[in-house]
């Protein structure tokens, strides 16, 4: 149940939430996929595009938890914390419009172009979750499905821009899409005790089984461990600390940096 926008409700920030409150654990997963993923397949990246993205999505997470609070304030830190700062969140995202202007500037024009795409689409899941609300969101995982997905899709930008064959790559995005949807699926259920759906265990375990198809073998170690990871915090954090567990939860989400320093 939400509660009610009120100057008095506590709140006591960690120092390890904090990044997770100023919504930079979200950018920096984003940034670390591209770069990853870019390099499996070895597609050269332009200096500015992971740096562009990072902030792009800086930007998203934090209007869209902006938004989230204009009436009520769900019973989260992050929410908490944004509706106790509005002054300090609309800087933040005045300071982001601003880079992400500048990182466009440095961007191929095939970038530009898909990157208005994935703005698009995004667009439209914020009209749909703040203002439409359609019949759409009462299916089961509809808007963690939204964002696990989007996120992806916006990670995945330099593959559309390449000109390599979607057959080479579509299963990556798959993967990783649904990875970003697991790990938005048991937030939502840690937060909000929403009961799973067996459409979206049948759907996770069919869609992983096709993607796993044609995905090179780095990507199918990382997504291995980020699972065993996010089940590691669900069964053994999440029931005595649910915001450690909302921190981790994005953290187990970073291991190509693992890979990256294992021999």
């Amino acid at each position: 149940m939400n509660q009610q926008v009120s100057p008095g409700n506590a709140l006591r920030l960690k120092w390890w939430n904090t990044p997770h409150v100023l919504g930079l654990d979200a950018p920096v997963v984003a940034i670390v996929w591209q770069i990853f993923l870019a390099g499996v397949f070895q597609i050269q990246l332009p200096p500015a595009a992971p740096i562009t993205l990072g902030v792009v999505v800086w930007f998203i997470y934090l209007f869209d938890r902006l938004l989230d609070t204009q009436k009520t304030i769900p019973p989260t830190c992050r929410h908490r914390f944004t509706a106790r700062h509005r002054s300090l969140i609309k800087m933040l995202l005045t300071s982001c419009f601003i880079l992400v202007l500048v990182g466009i500037s440095k961007l191929p024009k095939t970038y530009i172009q898909d990157g208005f795409k994935t703005g698009f689409v995004i667009c439209v899941y914020l009209a749909i979750v703040h203002g439409f609300k359609p019949g759409l969101m009462q299916l089961p995982s509809a808007k963690e499905f939204m964002v696990g997905f989007g996120f992806a899709l916006g990670v995945c930008l330099p593959f559309w821009s390449s000109g390599l064959d979607p057959i080479f790559w579509m299963g990556s995005v798959g993967l990783f899409g649904l990875l970003c949807w697991t790990n938005c699926r048991l937030i939502d259920f840690w937060e909000n005790q929403h009961p799973w759906h067996p459409f979206e265990c049948v759907v996770l375990f069919l869609g992983s089984l096709v993607c796993m198809a044609a995905v090179p073998m780095a990507i199918l170690i990382c997504h291995a461990m980020a699972l065993l990871f996010l089940m590691m915090i669900h069964f053994y954090i999440a029931s005595r600390n649910r915001d450690l567990a909302r921190v981790l939860a994005d953290c187990a989400l970073l291991v190509p940096l693992i890979t990256r320093i294992m021999p």
